[in-house]
């Protein structure tokens, strides 16, 4: 899981795929994880950002500050790393 300070992670001018930086980040994290971890690790990768929606409306629920999103179908092969 990545967890990043942004509150969007889709690019609105390109049929809303991921941000390029994201792309390149996320699939060595994923790259890095699988040479490490082996079977150990899931494959499952999602990024954590601001949800640019959320309004304070008396207590803070964490919950509804971040949004998660799977991004896997997003990211670049082991053979585009390698």
């Amino acid at each position: 899981m990545e967890v990043k300070s942004k509150n969007s992670i889709r690019n609105d001018n390109k049929d809303q795929t991921l941000i390029d930086e994201l792309v390149a980040d996320v699939s060595f994290q994923k790259y890095v994880l699988q040479k490490t971890l082996g079977e150990k690790f899931s494959g499952n990768c999602y990024i954590v950002y601001l949800n640019k929606d959320f309004k304070k409306h008396g207590e803070i629920i964490p919950s509804e500050i971040l949004k998660q999103e799977l991004v896997d179908d997003d990211l670049m092969t082991d053979d585009a790393i390698d």
